[in-house]
């Protein structure tokens, strides 16, 4: 059941800001941790504005038991599920690159990662601690 919706258009850094903040409220009084959901929330965000250089929508979906993310960009997309194959041996070889562990994390702190066909667009699902 859905409990509140909030959708934000054109994210810059000053709103991301605002959405952690609001996170963390939410997340105070519920069983989530808040750490995770803030460090999925900057992962997905960081990850649109690097690879698509133009406007960044967001969606949050708070249920009973669950938070959904939703993180839309215009950019021209990549092959999603080639980087949601990364293991655990690929991460500790390539630790030093300057990319390539974001999505790894994300995938640690969900439960469940869907991106799109065209790969500029996730929806990420958080379930409580309960």
């Amino acid at each position: 059941m859905l409990i509140e919706k909030k959708v934000y258009k054109n994210v810059n850094r000053e709103k991301v800001e605002d959405i952690k903040n609001y996170l963390e409220k939410w997340c105070e009084s519920r069983p989530y941790n808040a750490f995770e959901v803030i460090v999925v929330l900057y992962e997905l965000y960081n990850n649109a504005v690097k690879y698509s250089n133009d406007e960044v929508d967001i969606i949050l979906k708070f249920y009973k038991n669950s938070i959904v993310i939703r993180v839309n960009d215009q950019g021209e997309g990549f092959k999603a599920n080639e980087w949601l194959k990364i293991s655990t041996c690929d991460l500790k070889r390539n630790i030093n690159k300057p990319c390539g562990r974001g999505i790894y994390i994300v995938k640690n702190f969900v439960s469940k990662i869907y991106y799109n066909s065209k790969g500029n667009s996730v929806i990420v699902k958080i379930n409580s601690e309960i």
